[in-house]
């Protein structure tokens, strides 16, 4: 019997490892930890963040903002500058988290989370998706979830890349399905990369 409960715990902690190794997460934590996505502080980022933060400043100057798939903090770093109420930045990386908490002050606030599955304990005015809805298993689901979070007059912002043709095509359709369109903006760097960030409302 102990050699059978050996076994079974061995292959337990091989499934577990092969899991954890292959996870999202686990592919980030160590990206973020040898400082990949510092790049992301570049000023060829530094378009499609400034509308971002132009949308929040026109829509909710003083709003409670919550950026879904934070990362170590970029867009919480151009939003020190902001009268935020809150700012609560999630990721599904504990690296990334870890790095963010060092930015902002007391009304700032960092929650690891998996997008897919997380359900904020309180309602915002804006929930950003900045390059982070590819990561959702059902989009659709995901921003029906979030929308009964919101305010009333809340609004979505979403910024995708523009490197994937049909892709793209389909995902910017999905939300235009669940989500009322309010406005669009595209931007482009020296290199010619550009962004579509588009601003959207429940239905």
């Amino acid at each position: 019997m102990s050699g059978n409960r050996s076994s079974n715990s061995l292959l337990w902690s091989i499934k577990y490892f092969f899991k954890r190794k292959f996870s999202p997460a686990f592919k980030f934590d160590h990206q973020y930890s040898a400082g990949k996505w510092d790049e992301l502080y570049d000023v060829k980022e530094l378009a499609r963040y400034s509308i971002i933060t132009g949308y929040i400043q026109q829509f909710f100057p003083k709003g409670m903002i919550a950026d879904l798939g934070c990362g170590n903090g970029v867009l919480a770093s151009k939003c020190t500058t902001l009268q935020l109420k809150k700012y609560l930045g999630v990721d599904f990386s504990a690296v990334a988290i870890e790095k963010a908490k060092t930015i902002g002050g007391n009304h700032f606030s960092y929650e690891v989370g998996d997008l897919n599955e997380y359900i904020p304990d309180s309602h915002f005015d804006v929930f950003v998706f900045n390059e982070s809805i590819y990561y959702l298993n059902n989009p659709k689901l995901v921003l029906k979830r979030f929308s009964e979070r919101l305010n009333p007059g809340g609004i979505f912002i979403f910024s995708i890349v523009d490197k994937n043709g049909d892709q793209d095509m389909e995902m910017w359709q999905e939300i235009n399905e669940c989500l009322q369109h309010i406005d669009t903006t595209r931007v482009f760097n020296k290199f010619s990369t550009s962004w579509t960030v588009g601003v959207y409302q429940p239905k």
